[in-house]
């Protein structure tokens, strides 16, 4: 099921833009040049090839009008009766027997970052289509929290992982998008934040004390919002803040001193949370400055995709740790990463990709980045390079990285692809633990008459023959090892 929902989102996301015609302005459509890669070319080519394919008869048409109507109601949400359908004898419309999700193929890759994390538990956490998948690496087992009982569940465009490791928020993109807090074990849906944001959340972050949630909207305002979402009496955001114009693609709540970080279409902001001269809490922002450094000159400010934070060894004095743990890692859209050391003021830069950083990972003393060259590069806290390995390489294909995590020397890595790689450390080992279909939607699915076999076939104009027998308990043979460059 991997890709499949996906396509239906990206060609909404379309629909939405050209029904809002002239509200984003032309400066805005100059910024989707050199924002997040090519999601917006793919998305315009996605929607000229729909536009192309004109209904030759009543059958076609008809097809037409339904995949309209997934369109606009969401694939999720959307259920067609079979013909002929009778209910049972008791007037309930429910099957003789029940059908129980087992595995997911493939990930959400193709117009996110950021959604992969280990947890505490030595798992890790993302998403395809309406599904948020928790799957043991060694086991290939997965557990699959799809939202609360009798609640359509929606497409989810974004997660963050709370500090303590064992509960997620996963948010949703559409109309009316509710933000969904969830405990990892048991899957119970702990709060439903729906009183906030239109257009969907592109991103989030919990604070250290994990007691507030920062969110960012896809709204035409791009609007930031600030949560205490264990405090069930409150439904509606703690305070907010419109950074107008600017696409939000990342957020991070720095774990040092409680900073909100915003990075988006050509800039970055610094956030806190004060209260004004009323005494209502408010967002106090300032903006970052990237020509501070005789090392870096930009004409125009660049497009900020990624943020994490540096971490250091618990064993330091509190003061040395304070000193250096914290401070703020931001990649661009221009293949840079930015080093900085106090709020509004970048400190030092270093050309780490050649294109697009779409993550960033921190551990101690170090941190990771990966970047739409397919390539994962490992830095010390003084930007100083350790290490690099070839995905593609490894993966025998072209792809980008568009999420990571690290954790015991191990990263897993969430590709274009629809793909989820882990790449161990020590030996530059590559192996494939989720496999999916590259780009778009998955349109068609058959299932082998004997054996345990299906067919897929999507957007990408692949078909691809599955094993079922080799999921999850069967561990497939690793990747051919991929190219590390020391240094």
């Amino acid at each position: 099921m991997g890709a499949g929902a996906d396509g239906a989102g990206a060609r909404q996301l379309v629909k939405e833009k050209e029904e809002r015609g002239d509200d984003e302005s032309e400066e805005d459509d100059d910024m989707a040049q050199a924002y997040d890669s090519d999601i917006e070319r793919e998305l315009e080519a996605d929607a000229a090839a729909l536009r192309e394919q004109e209904p030759e008869d009543e059958h076609m048409k008809l097809a037409a009008q339904d995949r309209a109507r997934a369109d606009a109601a969401g694939w999720t949400t959307l259920v067609l009766p079979p013909s002929e359908f009778q209910p049972s004898d008791n007037g309930e419309f429910k099957p003789d027997e029940a059908l129980s999700l087992d595995f997911v193929h493939g990930y959400r890759g193709w117009d996110c970052h950021g959604n992969l994390v280990f947890t505490i538990t030595q798992e890790f956490v993302y998403f395809a289509a309406s599904v948020a998948v928790i799957m043991d690496p060694q086991t290939r087992r997965q557990k699959h929290y799809l939202g609360p009982p009798n609640r359509p569940a929606g497409e989810i465009q974004s997660l963050a992982l709370h500090p303590g490791g064992s509960i997620v928020a996963t948010a949703e993109r559409g109309l009316s998008p509710a933000i969904l807090i969830w405990d990892i074990s048991t899957l119970a849906t702990l709060r439903e934040l729906k009183e906030g944001h239109t257009g969907g959340v592109t991103a989030m972050a919990f604070s250290k004390d994990g007691k507030r949630l920062v969110s960012a909207g896809m709204d035409a305002a791009h609007t930031v919002m600030v949560w205490e979402w264990k405090n069930e009496k409150k439904n509606t955001p703690l305070c907010s803040v419109s950074l107008k114009t600017a696409k939000i693609f990342c957020l991070g709540y720095n774990p040092a001193d409680d900073v909100i970080v915003a990075g988006g279409s050509a800039m970055i902001e610094f956030m806190r949370v004060g209260l004004s001269r009323t005494g209502q809490r408010t967002l106090e922002h300032l903006p970052g400055v990237f020509a501070v450094s005789n090392r870096a000159t930009h004409d125009v400010s660049p497009t900020m995709l990624s943020v994490a934070f540096t971490q250091t060894e618990f064993s330091l004095s509190s003061t040395l740790k304070n000193a250096i743990e914290g401070l703020c890692l931001t990649g661009s859209d221009i293949g840079n990463i930015y080093l900085w050391k106090r709020e509004e003021q970048m400190d030092m830069i270093v050309s780490a990709h050649k294109s697009s950083v779409y993550a960033l990972a921190s551990f101690v003393n170090g941190f990771c980045s990966g970047g739409k060259d397919g390539k994962v590069k490992l830095w010390n806290n003084d930007l100083e390079a350790l290490g690099s390995f070839d995905i593609c390489a490894a993966a025998q294909q072209s792809l980008s990285i568009r999420a990571l995590d690290q954790k015991g020397g191990k990263i897993i890595i969430g590709t274009t692809s629809s793909d989820i790689l882990l790449l161990d450390q020590d030996s530059g080992e590559v192996e494939a633990l989720v496999r999916g279909h590259k780009l778009g939607a998955v349109h068609a699915v058959a299932a082998h008459p004997t054996k345990p076999l299906y067919a897929s076939v999507g957007d990408d104009g692949v078909l691809k023959l599955w094993d079922i027998g080799q999921c999850p308990n069967s561990r497939p043979a690793p990747l051919r090892p991929g190219e590390r460059e020391e240094g």
